[in-house]
């Protein structure tokens, strides 16, 4: 449900009776009259929460605030204004100067590739043929997409389309758009700079929906956004997919994920470059559902390319519930990996983390040469963490 910025009373009727509701994140500290299918509550300023009942996650309720703007120049060539009703779209390629106004009640539904559509891949590691992505832009600069409109991929198969890519592309902003039912990789920039994601909505379940990857991209800030992936929710990598390469200078704050299959936050998997200067803060992990491997979890500094990762920071971040890992940090080598040699993985942050109970933390090196360093716990419920460490290999620990 999306509501305008000024709402301040709500109540949400359940099909079924309701005797208890939790009001999330937990921090909001918003509580909620429940009286038989009703559930009421009052809140002025929340980008994003949302209500679970009866002690259970089966049956979420998400609201997403956001701004509705007045746009004055909508017929200005350079604003593609999408008004409420279904719109089915093959594919859009964005050129530099454009604004996408998608207005509350419009959807942009993707349709199924056909033999007319352009291969990307042919056959990619799962069997899939890639086509070209649904919205996309290569090169551009100076794009702004906004509206509480919705971007519908529930039509594609598998792995079909990418939903919005952008590559090579400088000084973009993403505001208030919902993402439903990604089929492959959600919001990934490549080799961009200056990127700004506010409010952005992204609901997907399919293994591999990547939410918002920053790979090889430089000067983002991604905030206020509400996540949940069938793959890394929000992740950094250097894939040396373009011309420029290193991750650097990234704020992600005030974001709320749940995560079902892989990771929330951090550095994640094939990266060949530096990854450096980030910091994710004041973040909600409301669930981090994986345990299929020990790579997975909520917090995560995870590699197994060359790339030296360094001075990243987690601070304040809430877990609320983790099935695998609350922390992860490996550098390894696997199926993945591209580079020859082992990374490097150095200066590494956790501070302030309120964590779920009987956590536990992974950390692996890869050697002597390539070990973990200068990794650091501070405050909040890392206190006592070495007690959960289920493993500890190749790593110094940095005395606060």
């Amino acid at each position: 449900m999306v509501i305008p910025w000024d709402g301040r009373d709500f109540t949400a009727e359940s099909l079924v009776p309701v005797w208890n509701a939790e009001i999330l994140p937990e921090n909001l500290h918003i509580a909620a009259t429940v009286e038989n299918h009703k559930i009421h509550f009052v809140d002025t300023e929340s980008a994003n929460l949302m209500i679970e009942i009866n002690k259970g996650y089966q049956h979420p309720l998400a609201i997403f605030r956001a701004e509705f703007k007045n746009i004055d120049n909508l017929e200005d060539p350079e604003v593609l204004y999408f008004e409420p009703g279904i719109h089915k779209i093959r594919t859009l390629e964005l050129q530099s100067g454009q604004t996408v106004v998608l207005a509350p009640g419009a959807i942009l539904t993707a349709i199924q590739p056909d033999e007319t559509d352009e291969i990307l891949v042919e056959n990619d590691w799962a069997g899939k043929t890639n086509y070209q992505d649904f919205i996309s832009a290569n090169k551009k600069n100076n794009i702004r997409i906004c509206g509480a409109g919705i971007i519908d991929l529930t039509a594609l198969d598998w792995h079909a389309r990418r939903s919005m890519v952008f590559c090579d592309c400088e000084n973009i902003e993403i505001e208030d758009v919902i993402f439903l039912g990604a089929a492959h990789w959600t919001l990934p920039f490549f080799g961009c700079r200056n990127v700004h994601v506010n409010r952005a909505r992204l609901l997907a379940y399919r293994e591999n929906s990547d939410g918002i990857d920053l790979v090889d991209t430089q000067n983002a800030l991604i905030e206020s956004c509400f996540l949940r992936t069938g793959d890394d929710a929000i992740c950094l990598k250097s894939m040396a997919l373009t011309k420029q390469v290193e991750t650097h200078d990234i704020t992600v704050r005030k974001c709320i994920v749940w995560n079902d299959k892989v990771r929330a936050f951090g550095v994640a998997g094939e990266s060949r470059h530096d990854i450096y200067n980030a910091i994710f803060e004041d973040c909600d992990v409301l669930h981090s559902m994986a345990d299929w491997t020990t790579e997975v979890g909520a917090l995560a500094v995870y590699i197994c390319d060359a790339a030296k990762v360094h001075h990243i920071v987690f601070r304040n971040i809430r877990i609320r519930q983790e099935s695998n890992y609350a922390i992860c940090c490996v550098i390894t080598r696997d199926k993945w990996s591209s580079d020859e040699r082992a990374g490097q993985v150095e200066d590494i942050l956790f501070e302030d983390i309120m964590l779920p109970e009987n956590y536990s933390i992974y950390l692996r090196g890869f050697s002597e040469e390539h070990k973990i360093r200068n990794l650091c716990f501070r405050g909040g419920d890392l206190e006592n963490c070495g007690q959960h460490m289920e493993r500890m290999e190749f790593v110094e620990i940095k005395k606060t």
